[in-house]
């Protein structure tokens, strides 16, 4: 999880396709020198004055899911897809943080 205080929308979507690109470009070897490609599927929330921690990250969370399930690799704000529902349902049990990972599982 990364937090960018006093920093807008837009800029956090720069800086997380910044890390997104980075990632990508990582040369990771197995045992047997095999290259092995790694990605990241990043989820970006923006904090509201009215907020509680929990919804942020379920709406973080929720745009993380929803980027692997549109194809991983990928940048997505929950304001691309309605992350308030993510944030419902996910403020109701435990929240889990997301990220990017070896093949990006």
């Amino acid at each position: 999880m990364v937090a960018f205080l006093s920093t807008p929308e837009e800029g956090a979507l720069i800086a997380a396709e910044r890390l997104r690109c980075a990632i990508e470009a990582m040369v990771v070897r197995d045992g047997h020198g095999e290259r092995i490609p790694v990605t990241a599927s990043i989820g970006l929330s923006v904090a509201r004055p009215d907020d509680t921690l929990v919804n942020l990250v379920a709406r973080a969370d929720g745009a993380m899911y929803e980027s692997k399930s549109g194809g991983r690799n990928r940048v997505t704000s929950s304001h691309d897809f309605r992350g308030e529902k993510a944030a419902k349902r996910s403020s109701q049990g435990a929240v889990g943080e997301g990220g990017g990972g070896p093949r990006d599982t």
